[in-house]
């Protein structure tokens, strides 16, 4: 058995060997290295040998389990296929979501994962769910590397300064930067490549620790030999601070997103030194802590952060909140030296390098959890990686990474070898790979995860889709439905929330009302929006025809107040359905007939006829305006009376003339 892999041998004396669940041949049995060349091409082994037998990546057995580290092969001679797994976290049980990837899309319900098998190399791949989630952080693509089985090593070195120690990746860039204490610079990976893009970016004297602020995109660099601590801008690779000054011997260096402030321990001062990331000044110089501190982590489910004590073999605990020590000692293994947080259990993960093991932490009772749990020879670091819960150990003695189920707290894979002196470990969330900083032999080396990729779903934002309408009256119920969902109000405004996406609507039609549009379709971009619905009332045509008129003769009618006048023949009103009273007004010369009256309106709807009648012509008019001979006898008439009136006023004058003679005496009688 050599590694756990299986001797195999056939007739004629040839040894193969089968890695991985692919044989290779070994040449005649006497001789099973005889000549090797040895290459590891993204975490397979390429063995060859002159000897005959099968010919390379013949396939002993293909693996049916999707997590199994064998690759999965259907056919003899194919390129070996390992799995690319894809887990989600926060959406409802039973809710779907799909991943197409490399052409193949494949779809489940929460919780299940979703599984493809491909030959190495890195794929394009788009994640669907159901509406009103979204990713967290909100992106639907990304690119996935396929590089072998998991928890194997995926390219075996990068060259980068003299005594990597510490390594850091920046999300903002998908770079892996790592402290090189013996050359006083920085190296730069690119990620997505492998590649180193800045190999030296000078800093202080022996750096040892860094770390990443993804608020502000700067990389802090903790130099031991100096005692300060550098600024580098991820943007630039420019220093943009060259020096901090913190304690004595400062080691590693932790970032509390909670506060924005960045934690250094200093192993020759025996304190901590507290830095605001916004302003890049010490805000508080010393936190007393245990002998030689050479770990920090922070936990984020309460806050805390725990300080591995190399000298006292004990954690102290500082509450963030208030940079004071709340428990100064939680009893560890020999010579703790790296610490890690799993924010799953909220247990903490130390490093004994003494001890050659591993001590749990309960974050909840500050108290051991667990008994230790054995790696590799002394180990001096360790890192959580989220998208599997499993926590990977760089065993310094024993040039070996060790990983452990977060879960279960077992060993899941004993012995991963890397370099020289592995004394950091950094986790690339981009690609799932870990690499580890070989602080004897000058390297980096890159181990791919277990081939899972999280997505991670939260409930979507929400924003205010309205629907204002204009001309309805007053207390008239309308609705609407939009996605699926009716909404309605006797009021001018129907409001929905939503989240981000394009969506139908439907406006439920009213009796006697029109809109423009009953359906359509609306996008919401992150902010509120929504659609006018503009109500008209439904009129139908209403029409009045005149005979009687000469052509060309103009005729008005009014309907419910609201004159039209025409030359021509027909005058058509448009009126929702009704009762209204109509007037036709005269025309000169003529009668009309209907001259008013009321008419219903229910649908289109044909108004009365009217009929205009020319007048008869009038008489010829004689004397004094009278026809025939009334003017005559009226003269007649008036002459005789006035001759009658005048014959008696004469009489009676005469009448009186004679009653003064008779009275008047005589003048010679008298005498």
């Amino acid at each position: 058995m050599w590694l756990g892999n299986r001797e195999l041998s056939w007739g004629g004396g040839s040894t193969y060997i089968e890695w991985a669940g692919v044989v290779f041949p070994m040449g005649p049995r006497p001789s099973p290295l005889d000549p090797l060349g040895l290459a590891i091409v993204f975490g397979a082994l390429i063995l060859s040998s002159s000897g005959g037998g099968l010919p390379f990546g013949t396939v002993a057995g293909a693996s049916v389990n999707p997590l199994d580290s064998r690759p999965d092969v259907r056919s003899v001679g194919a390129a070996p296929l390992y799995p690319q797994t894809f887990t989600e976290t926060g959406l409802p049980s039973g809710s779907p979501w799909n991943i197409t990837l490399n052409g193949q899309t494949q779809s489940v319900v929460a919780p299940l994962p979703i599984v493809f098998s491909e030959p190495n190399g890195t794929y394009a791949y788009t994640v669907g769910g159901p509406s009103g989630w979204e990713l967290v952080p909100p992106s639907a693509t990304g690119i996935a590397r396929v590089a072998g089985a998991p928890n194997t090593v995926a390219l075996p070195n990068i060259g980068v300064g003299t005594n990597p120690y510490d390594t850091a990746y920046d999300t903002t860039n998908g770079y892996v930067y790592v402290a090189n204490l013996g050359s006083n610079n920085v190296t730069a990976i690119d990620g997505a490549t492998d590649n180193v893009v800045v190999p030296g970016i000078g800093v202080g004297t022996n750096p040892l620790g860094i770390t990443y602020d993804p608020s502000n995109g700067y990389l802090y660099v903790t130099n031991y030999g100096s005692n300060n601590v550098t600024v580098i801008d991820g943007a630039t690779e420019k220093v943009v601070v060259p020096s901090i000054g913190v304690g004595s011997g400062p080691n590693v260096i932790a970032f509390d997103p909670s506060n924005g402030f960045l934690y250094v321990v200093n192993g020759g001062s025996n304190n901590v030194t507290v830095i605001d990331g916004a302003t890049d000044k010490v805000v508080v110089p010393s936190i007393g802590v245990g002998a030689t501190p050479t770990g920090i982590v922070q936990d984020r489910s309460n806050g805390y952060l725990y300080v591995a004590n190399y000298g006292s073999n004990n954690l102290s605990v500082i509450d963030g909140a208030t940079n004071k020590v709340v428990v100064p000692s939680i009893g560890v293994g020999m010579n703790p030296y790296g610490i890690a947080s799993d924010p799953a259990n909220g247990y903490l993960y130390v490093v004994n390098f003494g001890s050659n093991n591993v001590t749990v932490v309960n974050g909840a009772t500050e108290m051991v959890a667990a008994p230790n749990i054995g790696v590799g020879a002394n180990p001096d670091w360790i890192t959580y990686d989220p998208s599997n819960g499993y926590l990977y150990v760089a065993n310094f003695g024993s040039n070996t990474v060790t990983v452990i189920d977060g879960a279960t707290g077992n060993v899941v894979v004993p012995s991963i070898g890397v370099g020289s002196g592995p004394s950091g470990i950094a986790f690339d969330s981009s690609n799932r790979f870990l690499y580890v900083t070989n602080y004897g032999s000058t390297t980096v080396t890159v181990i791919n995860g277990n081939g899972l990729l999280l997505t991670d779903w939260k409930v979507a934002p929400r924003y205010p889709v309205t629907f204002p309408e204009t001309g309805l009256p007053s207390g008239t119920i309308w609705l609407v439905t939009l996605n699926g969902a009716a909404g309605g109000s006797a009021g001018p405004t129907i409001t929905f929330q939503e989240p981000n996406g394009t969506y139908t609507y439907t406006i439920a039609p009213i009796a006697g009302w029109t809109v423009a549009m009953y359906r359509g379709s609306l996008t919401v971009p992150g902010a509120p929006t929504g659609v006018a619905v503009a109500w008209t009332q439904t009129t139908y045509p209403v029409a009045f025809a005149e005979t009687g008129l000469p052509s060309g003769r103009s005729w008005s009618v009014t309907v419910n107040g609201a004159p039209q006048n025409s030359t021509t023949s027909t005058i058509t009103f448009a009126e929702p359905n009704g009762t209204y009273a109509y007037m036709i007004s005269s025309v000169g010369g003529y009668s009309v007939a209907p001259s008013f009256g009321v008419l219903t309106v229910k649908g289109p709807n044909l108004g009365p006829s009217i009929v205009f009648s020319p007048l008869p012509p009038p008489s010829r008019p004689g004397f004094l305006g009278l026809s025939g001979n009334e003017g005559y006898l009226v003269v007649g008439g008036i002459a005789a009376v006035v001759a009658i009136g005048a014959g008696f006023g004469l009489l009676l004058h005469r009448r009186q003339a004679r009653q003064v003679k008779v009275s008047e005496p005589d003048p010679k009688r008298a005498a």
